[in-house]
């Protein structure tokens, strides 16, 4: 079968298109979520123990929706070490990873040096979080109210400057 060469604008647009509704789409949800309360959850720690959201209650979380074979998720390892580092005692970071092979994730957090606490994710978080790519960065205030919901790779001083009107 032989393709002609005005197929491929009207692909080309198709796929544009596509991509638009998509973005859309993530940013409806990132709108939905902030201002609001954050979806509780509870979960289980890399190293074992369950973590409830509203257990942290009383100071700002930062919230990381994320993957080991994710390659803009390892782009923010670094900065999260920087913030947990800066602000690990104001602000609890919160690894959520999409990796469920216990073994596999804690080789991984020793050889990439991860200093922030892990804990698996599950198929409810990343909906109720709207994890509709991944990594996802979510900041939640001493109240428990959703202040960023943001994808893709960030910087420490993005960061520090959404943190800074957190505490």
């Amino acid at each position: 079968m032989k393709r002609s060469r005005s197929a491929t604008p009207v692909l080309l647009a198709m796929l544009c298109c596509f991509a638009l509704l998509l973005d859309c789409c993530r940013s409806e949800q990132a709108s939905l979520l902030v201002g609001r309360a954050a979806p509780d959850f509870s979960t289980t720690w890399l190293g074992g123990g369950e973590i409830r959201l509203g257990d942290v209650s009383g100071r700002p979380v930062l919230l990381e929706l994320w993957a080991p074979w994710c390659p803009a998720c390892l782009k923010n390892i670094e900065p999260l070490n920087e913030v947990h580092r800066a602000y690990g005692d104001r602000l609890q970071v919160i690894a959520l990873s999409a990796e469920r092979g216990q073994k596999t994730l804690e080789t991984f957090v020793n050889e990439r040096r991860i200093a922030y606490p892990v804990a698996f994710s599950d198929r409810r978080i990343v909906q109720d979080y709207g994890a509709m790519s991944i990594p996802v960065t979510v900041l939640v205030d001493k109240t428990g109210i959703v202040r960023h919901h943001g994808y893709g790779v960030v910087s420490f001083h993005r960061l520090e400057r959404l943190i800074r009107d957190l505490l």
